[in-house]
């Protein structure tokens, strides 16, 4: 089994703008949450956000699976763009309770 060089993360510099990177992904993490906020009453929040965390951390592994993003990279990838996301599920998972996940669904389902 080979192992990897970790070596080099350590003195790899820093990119003139990777706070702006690091900036852009808090921004695209946490526009959902604010969004659904607004949007839903407070106990639909957490199973709103799972929903949509579990969608976009799935589409961003796809994405980063077909441009064959590297793992390995010392700069932000879309492996972790979906690493926040999956994240962000398993956190709002954690903190909604599935009665209020089955009465958004109701709900979906008397508007349609």
């Amino acid at each position: 089994m080979t192992l990897w060089k970790t070596d080099h993360y350590a003195n790899a510099p820093k990119a003139s703008g990777w706070y702006l990177d690091l900036a852009a992904l808090a921004g695209i993490a946490a526009a959902p949450g604010l969004l659904f906020k607004w949007l839903f009453p407070m106990p639909f929040v957490p199973p709103a956000i799972c929903v949509v965390s579990f969608l976009m951390a799935g589409a961003f592994a796809w994405f980063a699976h077909y441009t064959r993003a590297d793992h390995r990279s010392a700069g932000i990838t879309a492996w972790d763009v979906a690493g926040i996301f999956t994240l962000l599920w398993i956190g709002a998972s954690l903190a909604s309770d599935h009665r209020h996940l089955v009465q958004f669904f109701e709900l979906l389902a008397m508007a349609s």
